[in-house]
């Protein structure tokens, strides 16, 4: 898990912060679809990064390994509900802005 989320901050720091920055409609109106969706999508990749961050520092001060995965379960699961409405979210907002109308 350590890895994916070395990944997920790479990928979020040389690709999604940059197109943030660089999405006008955010700026102009962040309320208005699809400035809306493109916030809630970087509030809940925010959240899902630091409970990534969170999960793997603790598990590695954490001995031994199994218990302290057992201990997290809730928090794992929060994780992962949450990532996958990122992951649905990044997809929608794709075919916003990519796909042919």
């Amino acid at each position: 898990m350590g890895i994916a989320v070395a990944f997920n901050t790479v990928s979020i720091v040389a690709v999604m912060t940059p197109s943030l920055l660089s999405f006008s409609d955010l700026s102009s109106m962040p309320f208005v679809h699809p400035g809306l969706v493109v916030f809630v999508h970087a509030i809940t990749g925010s959240l899902v990064e630091i409970l990534g961050f969170w999960l793997v520092g603790t598990w590695a001060f954490d001995h031994p390994k199994t218990r302290a995965c057992a201990k997290r379960k809730n928090i794992m699961r929060a994780a992962i509900c949450l990532w996958l409405l990122e992951l649905s979210l990044g997809i929608y907002i794709y075919i916003l802005l990519y796909s042919p109308v």
